[in-house]
Protein backbone atom coordinates (compact mmCIF):
# COMPACT_ATOMS: atom_id res chain seq x y z
CA UNK A 1 0.00 0.00 0.00
CA UNK A 2 1.32 3.34 -1.08
CA UNK A 3 2.23 5.36 2.05
CA UNK A 4 0.59 8.70 0.29
CA UNK A 5 -2.92 6.22 0.46
CA UNK A 6 -1.84 5.63 3.74
CA UNK A 7 -1.77 9.22 5.14
CA UNK A 8 -4.71 10.52 3.56
CA UNK A 9 -7.06 11.14 5.90
CA UNK A 10 -10.78 10.31 4.25
CA UNK A 11 -9.19 6.87 3.70
CA UNK A 12 -8.04 6.11 6.96
CA UNK A 13 -11.26 6.99 8.51
CA UNK A 14 -13.19 5.16 5.73
CA UNK A 15 -11.34 2.35 6.93
CA UNK A 16 -12.02 2.79 11.10
CA UNK A 17 -15.65 2.86 9.52
CA UNK A 18 -15.77 -0.23 8.23
CA UNK A 19 -13.73 -2.14 11.30
CA UNK A 20 -16.09 -0.41 13.73
CA UNK A 21 -18.99 -1.47 11.14
CA UNK A 22 -17.90 -5.40 11.14
CA UNK A 23 -17.26 -5.69 14.97
CA UNK A 24 -20.71 -4.50 15.98
CA UNK A 25 -22.35 -6.83 13.19
CA UNK A 26 -19.82 -9.72 14.41
CA UNK A 27 -21.71 -9.00 18.05
CA UNK A 28 -24.79 -9.96 17.62
CA UNK A 29 -26.46 -11.15 19.40
CA UNK A 30 -25.73 -8.44 21.45
CA UNK A 31 -26.92 -4.89 20.27
CA UNK A 32 -25.55 -1.42 20.63
CA UNK A 33 -26.93 1.57 20.36
CA UNK A 34 -27.96 5.22 22.09
CA UNK A 35 -29.62 5.24 25.00
CA UNK A 36 -32.87 7.73 24.78
CA UNK A 37 -35.47 6.59 26.78
CA UNK A 38 -35.86 7.55 30.51
CA UNK A 39 -36.12 4.21 31.51
CA UNK A 40 -32.53 3.18 29.81
CA UNK A 41 -31.02 6.52 30.77
CA UNK A 42 -32.30 5.52 34.66
CA UNK A 43 -30.72 2.42 33.95
CA UNK A 44 -27.58 3.57 32.50
CA UNK A 45 -27.18 5.43 35.74
CA UNK A 46 -28.16 2.87 38.31
CA UNK A 47 -25.27 0.41 36.39
CA UNK A 48 -23.17 3.53 37.25
CA UNK A 49 -23.72 3.85 40.41
CA UNK A 50 -23.15 -0.19 40.76
CA UNK A 51 -19.79 0.02 39.51
CA UNK A 52 -18.68 2.80 41.30
CA UNK A 53 -19.90 1.33 44.80
CA UNK A 54 -18.15 -1.93 43.85
CA UNK A 55 -14.95 -1.04 43.01
CA UNK A 56 -14.98 1.60 46.08
CA UNK A 57 -14.58 4.61 44.09
CA UNK A 58 -17.20 6.05 46.20
CA UNK A 59 -19.75 5.04 49.18
CA UNK A 60 -23.36 4.63 48.43
CA UNK A 61 -24.46 7.05 50.67
CA UNK A 62 -22.92 9.70 48.05
CA UNK A 63 -25.73 8.46 45.90
CA UNK A 64 -28.79 8.51 47.84
CA UNK A 65 -31.03 7.52 44.56
CA UNK A 66 -28.60 5.07 43.35
CA UNK A 67 -28.23 6.90 40.24
CA UNK A 68 -24.46 7.58 39.45
CA UNK A 69 -24.47 11.03 37.10
CA UNK A 70 -23.02 14.68 36.62
CA UNK A 71 -23.79 17.65 35.17
CA UNK A 72 -22.07 16.65 31.85
CA UNK A 73 -25.19 13.79 31.42
CA UNK A 74 -26.83 16.61 30.25
CA UNK A 75 -25.30 16.81 27.16
CA UNK A 76 -23.49 13.82 26.71
CA UNK A 77 -24.74 10.97 24.34
CA UNK A 78 -24.99 7.37 26.43
CA UNK A 79 -24.15 4.72 24.60
CA UNK A 80 -24.98 1.20 25.97
CA UNK A 81 -24.82 -2.54 24.93
CA UNK A 82 -28.08 -4.89 25.09
CA UNK A 83 -28.51 -8.18 25.84
CA UNK A 84 -32.07 -8.69 25.46
CA UNK A 85 -33.88 -6.65 27.56
CA UNK A 86 -31.00 -6.16 29.48
CA UNK A 87 -28.05 -3.54 29.66
CA UNK A 88 -24.71 -4.76 29.98
CA UNK A 89 -22.39 -2.34 29.88
CA UNK A 90 -22.42 1.25 28.70
CA UNK A 91 -20.37 4.65 28.33
CA UNK A 92 -20.94 7.99 27.13
CA UNK A 93 -19.56 9.93 24.96
CA UNK A 94 -19.29 14.05 25.02
CA UNK A 95 -18.81 16.47 22.13
CA UNK A 96 -17.96 19.56 22.48
CA UNK A 97 -20.39 22.25 23.67
CA UNK A 98 -20.74 25.69 24.06
CA UNK A 99 -20.29 27.01 27.70
CA UNK A 100 -19.04 23.58 28.55
CA UNK A 101 -14.79 22.21 29.10
CA UNK A 102 -14.97 18.32 28.15
CA UNK A 103 -14.42 16.66 31.34
CA UNK A 104 -11.40 15.47 31.01
CA UNK A 105 -9.79 19.35 30.66
CA UNK A 106 -11.81 20.33 33.89
CA UNK A 107 -10.29 17.44 35.96
CA UNK A 108 -7.30 17.98 34.86
CA UNK A 109 -7.19 21.88 34.13
CA UNK A 110 -6.17 21.95 30.43
CA UNK A 111 -6.65 22.76 27.07
CA UNK A 112 -7.02 19.78 24.54
CA UNK A 113 -6.12 21.92 21.13
CA UNK A 114 -5.76 19.52 17.80
CA UNK A 115 -6.94 20.06 14.39
CA UNK A 116 -9.69 17.41 14.74
CA UNK A 117 -12.83 17.38 16.75
CA UNK A 118 -11.92 15.65 20.10
CA UNK A 119 -14.63 14.43 22.28
CA UNK A 120 -14.60 12.90 25.73
CA UNK A 121 -15.19 9.33 26.53
CA UNK A 122 -15.81 7.98 30.08
CA UNK A 123 -17.89 5.85 32.46
CA UNK A 124 -17.09 2.92 30.65
CA UNK A 125 -18.37 0.60 32.77
CA UNK A 126 -19.78 -3.28 32.32
CA UNK A 127 -22.63 -5.10 34.89
CA UNK A 128 -20.16 -7.29 37.40
CA UNK A 129 -22.16 -10.50 36.58
CA UNK A 130 -21.98 -10.52 33.14
CA UNK A 131 -18.79 -12.10 31.49
CA UNK A 132 -16.87 -11.08 28.22
CA UNK A 133 -14.31 -13.33 28.28
CA UNK A 134 -14.20 -12.80 24.21
CA UNK A 135 -14.24 -8.77 24.34
CA UNK A 136 -17.21 -8.80 21.98
CA UNK A 137 -19.28 -6.68 24.28
CA UNK A 138 -16.15 -3.99 24.85
CA UNK A 139 -14.97 -4.08 21.44
CA UNK A 140 -18.38 -3.60 20.27
CA UNK A 141 -19.06 -0.67 22.71
CA UNK A 142 -16.14 1.42 21.53
CA UNK A 143 -17.01 0.42 17.98
CA UNK A 144 -20.48 1.72 18.58
CA UNK A 145 -18.81 4.60 20.11
CA UNK A 146 -17.01 5.44 17.13
CA UNK A 147 -19.83 5.57 14.80
CA UNK A 148 -21.63 8.02 16.99
CA UNK A 149 -18.93 9.90 17.29
CA UNK A 150 -18.45 9.84 13.78
CA UNK A 151 -22.09 10.62 13.00
CA UNK A 152 -21.37 13.79 15.05
CA UNK A 153 -18.27 14.84 12.90
CA UNK A 154 -15.70 13.75 15.31
CA UNK A 155 -12.61 11.75 14.70
CA UNK A 156 -10.37 11.73 18.23
CA UNK A 157 -11.25 10.51 21.67
CA UNK A 158 -9.93 12.17 25.22
CA UNK A 159 -10.30 10.26 28.40
CA UNK A 160 -8.99 9.69 32.15
CA UNK A 161 -6.89 6.42 32.30
CA UNK A 162 -5.34 4.70 34.99
CA UNK A 163 -1.99 3.48 34.10
CA UNK A 164 -3.48 0.08 34.25
CA UNK A 165 -5.75 0.98 31.36
CA UNK A 166 -3.35 2.89 29.24
CA UNK A 167 -1.29 -0.93 29.35
CA UNK A 168 -4.63 -2.73 28.15
CA UNK A 169 -5.72 -0.08 25.72
CA UNK A 170 -1.77 -0.19 23.72
CA UNK A 171 -1.61 -3.88 23.92
CA UNK A 172 -5.16 -3.65 22.21
CA UNK A 173 -3.36 -1.99 19.72
CA UNK A 174 -4.06 1.73 20.18
CA UNK A 175 -1.65 4.66 20.47
CA UNK A 176 -2.37 6.21 23.29
CA UNK A 177 -1.00 9.75 24.03
CA UNK A 178 -0.45 10.75 27.53
CA UNK A 179 -1.37 14.70 27.66
CA UNK A 180 0.14 15.45 31.15
CA UNK A 181 0.84 13.93 34.97
CA UNK A 182 -1.35 11.85 37.08
CA UNK A 183 -4.06 13.49 39.21
CA UNK A 184 -6.16 11.56 42.18
CA UNK A 185 -9.27 11.03 40.31
CA UNK A 186 -12.25 8.65 41.49
CA UNK A 187 -9.83 7.16 44.10
CA UNK A 188 -7.54 5.95 41.98
CA UNK A 189 -4.29 7.88 40.26
CA UNK A 190 -5.10 8.53 36.17
CA UNK A 191 -3.64 10.27 33.41
CA UNK A 192 -5.47 12.43 30.60
CA UNK A 193 -4.59 11.01 27.43
CA UNK A 194 -5.63 11.32 23.49
CA UNK A 195 -6.45 8.81 21.29
CA UNK A 196 -6.53 9.07 17.44
CA UNK A 197 -8.20 5.75 16.05
CA UNK A 198 -7.05 6.56 12.59
CA UNK A 199 -3.56 6.10 13.43
CA UNK A 200 -3.95 2.55 15.40
CA UNK A 201 -6.13 0.90 12.69
CA UNK A 202 -3.47 -1.32 11.44
CA UNK A 203 -2.51 -1.92 14.68
CA UNK A 204 -5.62 -3.67 16.54
CA UNK A 205 -5.74 -6.79 17.98
CA UNK A 206 -9.68 -7.42 17.80
CA UNK A 207 -10.31 -11.54 17.57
Amino acid sequence: MSGLVRLNPSYMLTRVDDFAARVVARATPIRFGVAQSQVDLEAVYRLRYRVVVERGWARPESFPNSLERDIYDEIAVQIVAWDGDDIVAANRLVLPTAGYQLPTEEVFGLKIETPSRVADVSRTCRASAYKDAKGRVFWGLLCQTWIELRNRGGTDICGIFTAAVIRMYRGLGFHVEILGGPRKHWGEERYPVLIRPTESVDSFRYG
